[in-house]
């Protein structure tokens, strides 16, 4: 714990770190079975188009349906996951499912989505990543086109050359690219243009509240004429209210999602809303 905090530091040991040490043992264990046990669901929050409001897009988003927690978010499992190596199967999971369920949606008559999935850093530095992916495509029959990779800058930055070639096999069998909370990471804008992405999604916490916050609003308008600069789409991530969608579409930002288009919905629950608005 002290090492976690910093250097030339300590700190005594309470009961407190005692718990959280039994909790986080218990829900290491707990992970394990979960994917033999098949307890991990995939929910899709919507990307909106701003200019004309219809529907471009959804993210898969993975949720853990713990049998005495009940709904569990990845806050709470992921970073487990990852320092445990159990990433790697599960995101494994997540594309194969994610990928799957597009296939379902398609062939319920709805109308054609780009899938977003994440990759953590262990994932996108998987040997066999490229052929999963081509394997999951080609089985449920999905053009590649459809699928974009949400990367955060850390993962990008992880040794550059070899992400830029990574990157560079992804966007050969057709894949998209994006780069995930964008502006929270350390990537230099001369990276940036090295990268072969098309999208930029700018944080939520450059967002929330960006028709009052001037600073907020500054980092905005800087990320999207930088995007656009370079031929990038722009996504707004966590949009909660009108006026900062107001605001997004007088500044040209491109896509937009969060609750207040709406939460991230399993993806039966996600196809009736879209019947529904189309009705």
């Amino acid at each position: 714990h002290a090492k976690s905090e910093g250097r030339n530091t300590f700190r005594f040991f309470t009961e407190r770190l005692h718990a959280e040490l039994v909790e986080r043992k218990a829900m290491l264990d707990q992970l394990a079975q979960a994917l033999v046990q098949q307890q991990f669901e995939l929910h899709y929050q919507p990307v909106m188009s701003v200019r004309g409001g219809d529907l471009h897009g959804m993210e898969a988003l993975v949720r853990w349906r713990h049998p005495t927690l009940g709904l569990v978010t990845p806050e709470r499992f992921v970073p487990l996951a990852e320092q445990s190596g159990l990433i790697v199967a599960l995101g494994h999971w997540i594309l194969t499912q994610a990928i799957a369920d597009l296939a379902r949606w398609d062939a319920a008559g709805l109308p054609p989505l780009r899938l977003a999935i994440n990759l953590s850093l262990a994932q996108f530095r998987d040997p066999a990543l490229v052929e999963r992916l081509e394997a999951a495509l080609s089985v449920h029959q999905v053009a590649a086109a459809r699928v974009e990779l949400e990367l955060t800058e850390t993962v990008l930055m992880h040794d550059l050359d070899d992400a830029i070639a990574i990157m560079a096999r992804l966007r050969g069998i057709g894949l998209g690219l994006a780069v995930d909370d964008f502006g929270t990471g350390y990537s230099s804008l001369s990276y940036l243009k090295r990268f072969p992405v098309q999208k930029l999604k700018i944080d939520k916490s450059f967002v929330r509240g960006v028709a009052q916050d001037e600073e907020a609003a500054a980092i905005c308008r800087s990320v999207i004429a930088l995007g656009h600069n370079l031929g990038l789409n722009l996504v707004a991530e966590g949009v909660e209210d009108r006026a900062e969608l107001q605001w997004l579409r007088s500044h040209h930002c491109d896509y937009v999602q969060g609750f207040l288009i709406s939460k991230p919905l399993p993806l039966a629950d996600l196809q009736r809303w879209v019947a529904s608005s189309r009705a």
